[in-house]
């Protein structure tokens, strides 16, 4: 059974590959949420450091490994 998680949060840094883009996100002021999302995407939404962004956490499976 799927359970998703929203997040709104401000985005505190941006990484802009050739490829990909590597958004992280500050949820609080011990923790951060990072998605690798594609170049296009980052570029299509105009993503940039300081921006609020509502980040959707969807899984139908978690896997914990140490």
């Amino acid at each position: 059974f799927p359970y998703t998680t929203l997040f709104r949060s401000e985005v505190i840094e941006a990484k802009i590959g050739a490829v990909n883009a590597e958004i992280t996100l500050k949820l609080s002021d011990e923790q951060t949420l990072t998605a690798i999302i594609t170049k296009d995407s980052a570029m299509d939404m105009q993503i940039g450091v300081g921006d609020t962004l509502l980040a959707i956490v969807k899984s139908s499976q978690i896997i914990i490994g140490v």
